[in-house]
């Protein structure tokens, strides 16, 4: 009987763990306007949106430091959207993800009160990551991991990794693995390991 109910737990971590997130909506075809994120004619936009206590979401940013070693940085912005749940202080997204993101190479971070920005942009999960063209235009929404907190090759790290090289995806959509970003629960979050 305790190996069925070991057994049951880790089937069910392993189901979790292949569970895409549910999208909050469609992401904008064309970038807006929605400061304080902000597109110079002729860049390209990177956005990843994350929550700063989601475990799953160092892979995210283990496979994005990958995908831009090497790749073009002329002309491309990589904005790092962390949520800040309404009635938190900006210390609840003082975490180790926070800190690991900090050190991208020319990235920017900013804090999404409420998850409005989340919203705009039609992302429900962390990791949820957005590529627009040079003419503003949504090649790319989805996330680039292949499941909840594994780092590796996946079809969305791949499509991003063809856009960064200036090509032409297979697609232009993949499933997104992390936690939820709505809401600002951080029931089953704990980020503050490095």
């Amino acid at each position: 009987m305790w190996f069925v109910s070991v057994g049951a737990v880790f089937a069910g971590v392993a189901v979790y763990k292949g569970t895409p997130g549910d999208p909050a909506g469609p992401a904008p075809l064309v970038f807006p306007d929605a400061p304080p994120l902000e597109r110079a004619e002729g860049e390209r936009k990177l956005l990843v949106f994350l929550h700063p206590r989601c475990a799953c979401s160092h892979a995210t940013l283990a496979e994005l430091e990958r995908l831009l070693v090497g790749a073009p940085r002329q002309g491309l912005s990589v904005d790092l959207i962390f949520l800040l749940p309404e009635g938190e202080d900006e210390g609840f997204a003082d975490t180790a993800l926070h800190r690991k993101a900090s050190r991208i190479p020319r990235s920017r971070s900013h804090l999404d009160r409420g998850g409005a920005l989340a919203a705009r942009f039609g992302a429900g999960t962390s990791g949820h990551t957005l590529f627009y063209d040079e003419a503003g235009a949504l090649r790319f929404s989805g996330g680039i991991t292949p499941s909840r907190g594994r780092e590796g090759a996946s079809q969305g790290g791949q499509r991003l990794a063809t856009l960064l090289h200036g090509g032409l995806p297979d697609g232009d959509e993949s499933a997104v693995y992390g936690c939820r970003l709505s809401g600002g629960s951080t029931e089953g979050l704990d980020d503050d390991d490095e």
